[in-house]
């Protein structure tokens, strides 16, 4: 089982990630400075580390700082789109599970994220429709 702990800034809340504006006339959306800054510092500190790649699904823990403002799970996206832009994990399609926490005062993000075991085998279609019928 492999297993990765990662110490990363406090990430902006989804609310302050994309700005819409025009560009050569038309709307679009893209990347704040702010949101830019922390994908900055935050890839620096995840190429001083040391990278496992997560090849299949994997399962993340989050802990915040308490003293933070906003919602817990606003912070949560540009986490996942970090680890999947510098190939910890394949794509965040692959996150099976997580869990977020607020805890201590530290100026950091700790996350922690492991191989998910494989999911057990799950009941066929024939099998749940029959149950929903009233047929064991």
């Amino acid at each position: 089982m492999n297993k990765m702990f990662l110490q990363l800034p406090i990430p902006p809340t989804a609310n302050n990630l994309f700005a819409t504006g025009r560009r050569n006339g038309k709307f679009c959306r893209f990347r704040t400075k702010k949101y830019l800054a922390w994908q900055k510092e935050a890839g620096l500190m995840l190429q001083t580390s040391k990278k496992i790649r997560f090849a299949g699904e994997v399962e993340i823990e989050i802990t915040l700082p308490s003293n933070i403002r906003g919602d817990i799970d606003n912070r949560v996206k540009p986490i996942f789109d970090l680890l999947v832009k510098y190939g910890i994990v394949c794509d965040d399609r692959y996150i099976r599970d997580f869990h977020v926490t607020r805890r201590g005062t530290n100026a950091y993000a700790l996350i922690s994220v492991v191989n998910a075991d494989p999911p057990k085998k799950l009941p066929s279609y024939r099998d749940v429709r029959g149950i929903l019928k009233g047929k064991p």
